[in-house]
């Protein structure tokens, strides 16, 4: 009977183990992504799909469940987004370009041999090489991806986010592509 539950026990360990392992992957890796972009916020709100966690997202962050909508990166608009849903990873990639557009709009506030366009430009090519490599980590661990339109906001509009869903664990990471800010 000891061996049974000492068996047990390593069993569980193990798996417990391999969950935690799959969970900080992606974890990790919408810390890189919040580091690259604007930052990232944790959603801790259940279920089991991806569409599940996206309504449970809906109603804890608006009172309501929207109704999802699965939009490709090329139907996703940057500014003023009324839609929410699931996206592929190749979109989420591809989201990067909100960020890297948002970034150059604001070199045009500076003259080039500021310090500031010195960093803006270090961090766009940072983002347009390091980007990919973490969606598609994040890919590999299991993570799905969203979009929803309830970004920061800038002179009334709001921006779109990328979403990380964890399935295992039934988080959404909101991801920022832009800072907002004042008019």
């Amino acid at each position: 009977m000891k061996t049974v539950s000492l068996v047990s026990a390593l069993i569980l360990a193990f798996s417990l183990n391999a969950f935690a392992k799959k969970n900080s992957a992606i974890e990790t890796q919408v810390e890189a992504l919040g580091k690259l972009g604007y930052g990232y916020d944790v959603f801790h709100v259940g279920g089991k799909t991806a569409e599940e966690i996206l309504q449970n997202f809906s109603q804890h962050e608006y009172g309501e469940v929207e109704e999802l909508v699965h939009k490709e990166v090329e139907e996703i608009t940057w500014g003023d987004e009324v839609d929410m849903g699931t996206t592929s990873a190749r979109s989420a990639n591809a989201m990067s370009g909100f960020m890297i557009a948002d970034t150059e709009d604001s070199l045009e506030h500076f003259d080039d041999t500021a310090p500031e366009v010195v960093q803006m430009k270090a961090r766009i090519k940072k983002v347009k090489k390091e980007w990919p490599v973490v969606i598609r980590l994040l890919d590999k661990a299991g993570a799905q991806f969203g979009y929803t339109g309830n970004g920061p906001g800038y002179c009334g509009i709001s921006f779109a986010t990328l979403l990380v869903i964890d399935t295992a664990t039934g988080t959404v990471y909101q991801v920022y592509l832009s800072a907002g800010g004042e008019c």
